[in-house]
């Protein structure tokens, strides 16, 4: 089960919030945030008796997500 994203999809994430524009340390928070949700929300989905195979599956919904607000922001920015 996975309860934590790996050092690539964090490395993922850094380079995308700086990107748009986020110095190191918000990154790094805002990074940490997704890390400590991700914790809870596995925790919670074990409480449920979901499968280890259900629990993936939403981990990586969630990282997708994720991924895609980043993007729009990143977009947004541009055409401002």
């Amino acid at each position: 089960m996975r309860t934590a994203i790996s050092n690539v999809e964090k490395q993922v994430l850094w380079r995308k919030y700086r990107s748009i524009g986020y110095d190191s340390d918000t990154a790094n928070k805002k990074i940490k945030e997704f890390c400590d949700f991700i914790k809870s929300l596995a925790l919670r989905l074990k409480k449920q008796n979901k499968s280890e195979e259900d629990i993936n599956k939403r981990f990586k919904r969630e990282f997708e997500k994720l991924c895609r607000r980043v993007e729009t922001e990143r977009l947004d920015k541009e055409n401002e």
